[in-house]
């Protein structure tokens, strides 16, 4: 009796000492994979056992102030990374802002910046939100000297003061080369009809989405300019700058 006692006694601790080693292997693994997602999120490193999001699409928006001087998202491409297409998205296009009256894509910027417009694009489309690039000021300046403007053919003639200068254009191509110029077209536009509208929005959007691909200073200036806001890695930006620069 008392043999079969101390074996129960033995067997006893060696279970205890067991669950103990593995408490405390269980938990070392644990602390060592919140130090891995933390580190990984701070360098700004894809975790590798995450969902990675689909970087297959991209939006660029260039945010501008419109007419009445309020920032909000001018021009919205879409980028199709593995074809090279890109579509011009309205930014007119009927969308839910929560907490607000504004029923427009193009104010989804002011209430929540690249991710606001990505999300409330989603929303109206019943899909996931894609990843985003948006251009302020400054980096649509920059690439627009980068490659000494460039060239939209305007369906009809454009008058349009900006409280400052008097912008006049006739029908045909009209070269751009500063952001005060393209403002103007902007708003010009938007007292087009609907087709020569859209024309020109897709000529400016088709410009825009390469912009990101001949960066000036490339994909380490992309990632730290101010005037870019993205949720792409400098990893994603690579690639995707590559992409767009093979599809032109």
């Amino acid at each position: 009796m008392g043999g079969s006692k101390d074996a129960s006694g033995r067997g006893d601790g060696s279970i205890a000492r067991a669950v103990r080693i593995g408490v405390a292997t269980g938990l070392a693994v644990a602390v060592g994979v919140i130090a891995l997602v933390g580190y990984l999120r701070i360098s700004g490193r894809p975790v590798p056992f995450k969902r990675t999001p689909d970087v297959s699409r991209v939006i660029v928006v260039v945010a501008l102030p419109g007419e009445d001087g309020a920032f909000g998202a001018q021009v919205i491409s879409e980028v199709d990374l593995r074809s090279g297409a890109i579509e011009s998205i309205d930014p007119s296009m009927a969308v839910s802002i929560p907490g607000t009256s504004y029923s427009t894509l193009r104010d989804a910027y002011p209430f929540g910046g690249g991710e606001g417009v990505a999300k409330a694009l989603a929303r109206a489309r019943g899909e996931q939100a894609i990843r985003y690039m948006v251009l302020t000021h400054d980096a649509v300046e920059r690439s627009l000297a980068a490659e000494n403007g460039f060239e939209v053919d305007l369906p009809e003639p454009m008058a349009v003061f900006d409280g400052e200068r008097l912008y006049e254009w006739s029908a045909g191509p009209v070269h751009v080369s500063t952001v005060s110029e393209l403002r103007a077209i902007l708003n010009g536009a938007a007292y087009l009809d609907r087709d020569a509208r859209d024309d020109v929005l897709r000529q400016i959007a088709e410009r825009a989405a390469s912009w990101p691909g001949r960066y000036p200073g490339g994909v380490a200036a992309i990632a730290r300019d101010d005037g870019i806001e993205t949720d792409l890695t400098e990893d994603e930006l690579r690639e995707m700058a590559a992409r767009l620069t093979d599809s032109e």
